[in-house]
């Protein structure tokens, strides 16, 4: 190796540490920032994220706060979900909370697809209409104020005031809220429910080609409503959080999960490591004796597919 070559990879080596240092600073000033409106008593903000403008809520504590602060939010769940999206395609947001999978999918389906998004909170869901809005997309995203269930009716949605990604159609018992609403016990509201199959079906909605589903542990409800819609689609992908302690308190578990996956859709299963940017494919007795002792903080998201195929020449 020469003396340039030496030279060049110091040089490259301080060029990463030193946008590295940028960005730590960056993150402690725009955290900084974000404390000071709050103390000011500004509740909403319209900040940059990905290559869109969303508006936000600042008392949110998590999602929203990341998109504050990074402008990004689950990055290699994301370059994922674009890569495999094409124009023309139909994706299903299940949990859109204030759009950020939703804008992001009606970028990647663009003009000649369409995006529909799901969000029972009437405060989400507001600001989830206004980013469509702001972002000029009202005729590729349709929003429902609505959860996604097995059936069609009313459901009381129990509301966090910690995290607005975290509401839920599952009353809640004190120590979770300790866990996950810092103490407070929650309030609801009731919001109404629709299956998927039923709904798509009223509106001659025949093709789906991706859904991602965030429901906080209620997964099995909203896939039971859209049995239909799973086995008529032999190239659909699923992105869906798995969260052994939500399905729990939702009166399921996680065995249940996989086995209705696996063995009644017969997806194959793949489990996403943001961390080391890979997908690792799962064994099921082995991946439920990994979710056996999985925090009830952690939660993971799997990726799911019927033609494996599709992710051959996956570029992440």
């Amino acid at each position: 190796m020469t003396y340039k070559d030496v030279a060049h990879r110091g040089y490259q080596r301080f060029l990463g540490i030193r946008n590295q240092f940028r960005a730590l600073l960056k993150g402690q000033s725009r955290s900084d920032y974000l404390n000071r409106l709050r103390s000011k008593g500004v509740r909403f903000k319209v900040v940059p994220v990905n290559d869109y403008r969303m508006k936000i809520d600042l008392n949110d504590n998590v999602i929203t706060q990341d998109l504050f602060i990074s402008g990004q939010w689950e990055p290699y769940e994301s370059q994922l979900m674009a890569n495999l999206l094409r124009p023309g395609m139909t994706f299903i947001d299940v949990g859109a909370h204030v759009g950020y999978y939703s804008l992001l999918a009606a970028r990647a389906v663009g003009p000649t697809g369409q995006v529909i998004a799901f969000e029972p909170s009437p405060d989400n869901y507001a600001l989830l209409t206004e980013n469509i809005e702001l972002n000029n997309l009202a005729h590729t995203i349709r929003a429902e104020n609505v959860a996604l269930d097995e059936r069609s009716g009313e459901r009381s949605l129990y509301l966090s005031t910690f995290n607005t990604g975290d509401h839920r159609i599952y009353s809640t018992l004190s120590d979770d809220d300790q866990m996950f609403n810092a103490g407070a016990q929650r309030n609801s509201v009731r919001v109404s429910v629709r299956s998927l199959d039923e709904y798509l079906s009223e509106r001659n909605i025949g093709s789906v080609d991706m859904i991602k589903i965030d429901v906080q542990g209620a997964e099995m409800a909203v896939l039971s409503g859209m049995r239909k819609t799973l086995s008529s689609n032999p190239n659909i992908i699923l992105f869906t959080e798995f969260w052994p302690h939500g399905l729990s308190r939702f009166g399921t578990n996680a065995q249940t999960l996989l086995s209705f996956l696996i063995e009644e859709v017969g997806f194959s299963l793949f489990h996403i490591l943001p961390g080391v940017q890979r997908l690792e494919r799962i064994e099921p007795l082995h991946f439920l004796s990994i979710a056996q002792d999985l925090d009830p903080l952690q939660q993971v998201d799997l990726l799911c597919c019927l033609n494996p195929a599709l992710l051959e020449n996956l570029k992440v």
